[in-house]
């Protein structure tokens, strides 16, 4: 009688042993299963994040690089009329006629506010359009950066408020150096830089997406977001101006914009031949709007493939 007893027992055991590996077993399988669905869905995650960033990186790669050729021709353009004005100026002095060659058509006036001649002493002698009085200039930049030496390069200011058009005007200017190596004055183009804003509204990236051209100085001579357009915003102490550019001059990066504290997928590129660059930006919770509704439907599938299991 014992020993039958012994021999249910020990029976007994086995069965519960079996059936605790087999409950382990179970688990084991079903605890991998939810594991791989979770690896899955985190993997499908990523992947279309990671598609959206590269399929902006290609966008904003091609805008910037149409923003490049157009500021690139319109500073040619104007640079052209410069050394135009410049020689002609070192022929002619002060009987050169701006108005005249306005006329004529020589200086285009849809696309610069003004066009003249700035003298040695920093006084704004001869203009495209009637001068009412002599303004004195002396104090501005882009008369002073030619003062000490010829560079031979163009100057590109910072936006500022004409003081001969009582426009906001970003000016184009090249020193006029005499036949003895003197300094004669400068010439001067000023620019509304509304001309390119306008352009950067055909380019849309989403409500706030911006597009912007910059010095190296970090400060914007145009910088268009949505619909607000703004001019001689800094951005100096951006990652662009203290660490990027000096590592490449074309690339992309994520960061809150230091301006208006908006994080976004930012694309640059300098301008060949100016100290300036063109910079496109699209806002990140644009961007990734349609991925953060396809992940919700991917961690909702998880959990329903998870409760299965």
């Amino acid at each position: 009688m014992n020993a039958t007893s012994s021999v249910g027992e020990s029976s007994s055991s086995s069965n519960n042993l079996r059936r605790r590996n087999t409950w382990l077993l179970l688990w084991l399988v079903a605890s991998l299963l939810v594991a791989m669905t979770w690896l899955h869905v985190y993997s499908l995650v990523s992947e279309s994040r990671q598609r959206e960033i590269s399929n902006a990186q290609r966008d904003l790669s091609n805008l910037t690089r149409l923003s490049q050729e157009h500021a690139n021709r319109t500073l040619r353009s104007a640079d052209q009329v410069i050394r135009f004005v410049q020689s002609r100026y070192l022929e002619l002095g002060n009987r050169l006629d701006l108005i005249a060659l306005t006329k004529q058509g020589i200086i285009d006036t849809e696309i610069f506010n003004q066009v003249g001649i700035i003298d040695p002493n920093g006084i704004y002698v001869l203009a495209n359009r009637p001068i009412a009085e002599k303004i004195d200039l002396s104090d501005r930049e882009h008369f002073k950066v030619h003062v000490a030496a010829d560079t031979g390069a163009l100057f590109v200011s910072k936006p500022v408020i004409g003081r001969a058009t009582g426009k906001w005007s970003i000016q184009l200017t090249r020193r006029i150096t005499k036949a003895n190596g003197g300094f004669g004055g400068v010439v001067v183009i000023s620019i509304d830089p509304n001309y390119f804003t306008q352009f950067y509204g055909e380019l849309n990236l989403g409500p706030g997406g911006m597009n912007a051209i910059y010095g190296l100085d970090g400060v914007a001579r145009a910088r268009r977001v949505g619909d607000t357009v703004e001019f001689g915003s800094n951005a100096a102490a951006s990652t662009l101006f203290q660490q990027r550019l000096k590592e490449v001059p074309t690339g992309s990066y994520v960061q809150k914009s230091v301006v208006d504290g908006v994080e976004r997928l930012f694309y640059y590129r300098m301008i060949p031949g100016y100290a300036l660059l063109t910079v496109s930006g699209i806002d990140m919770r644009y961007l990734l709007a349609n991925h953060d509704k396809s992940s919700e439907a991917l961690y909702m599938q998880g959990a329903l493939v998870t409760l299965l299991i």
